[in-house]
């Protein structure tokens, strides 16, 4: 699925579809630009989305091989970052990792997401309602508010992690440690390992 968002000082629009030829035809210079692409996986799509923009064609591997290697200088086409970022699933009450690509040109930010970030979806809702205005800006404060979403998620992942981690504490000082309790720990230590390695190499 394909979301465009586009904005200017008069003017904000979204729409969506599947065909990238589609969003492409819609996509007017002079305004501010967000496209999301989710659960997107058309190489020749991607190329068409790249090449409209003028970026490296180099890019179309970097994001389909979900390049990590944190913001990329080398080439002055654009800002581009690929990243991993763990998100909390309240329904299953499990965790998840969303990976993907963000792209920033001087009027464009371009995501790519393999996995869909939740409070992404959250934030366009919020500006399509007017809940956010953002016509008054620039893309710089578009990506503002992607990365402060990020963040925000980050501290709720970590608060279940902390509330789990009481209650298990609560289990072994009542003598109540059990293989189940084990398997518990055994997650959350998993959880942290994985946070550990991220800060670790930014």
């Amino acid at each position: 699925m394909l979301t465009l968002l586009t904005f200017s000082q008069n003017h904000l629009e979204i729409f969506s579809g599947k065909d990238v030829n589609t969003i492409l035809k819609r996509i007017d210079g002079s305004h501010n630009i967000w496209l999301r692409c989710l659960h997107f996986r058309d190489r020749t799509g991607t190329a068409k989305i790249i090449n409209h923009f003028h970026l490296d064609p180099s890019r179309i591997d970097m994001i389909f091989n979900h390049s990590l290697t944190g913001i990329d200088e080398d080439m002055e086409d654009c800002l581009f970052d690929g990243y991993e970022i763990l998100t909390h699933q309240i329904k299953n009450r499990e965790f998840q990792v969303a990976r993907g690509s963000i792209v920033l040109g001087r009027n464009f930010i371009i995501t790519f997401e393999t996995t869909e970030i939740k409070v992404l979806t959250l934030l366009l809702n919020n500006i399509q309602k007017r809940h956010i205005e953002i016509q008054s800006w620039s893309v710089d404060y578009l990506l503002y508010l992607i990365s402060k979403d990020i963040l925000n998620n980050y501290h709720t992942v970590f608060d279940y992690i902390s509330r789990q981690l009481d209650d298990l504490e609560d289990e072994v000082l009542a003598s109540a440690g059990n293989e189940t309790t084990y398997q518990k720990n055994c997650c959350h230590e998993t959880v942290y390992t994985f946070w550990a390695t991220k800060f670790s190499k930014s």
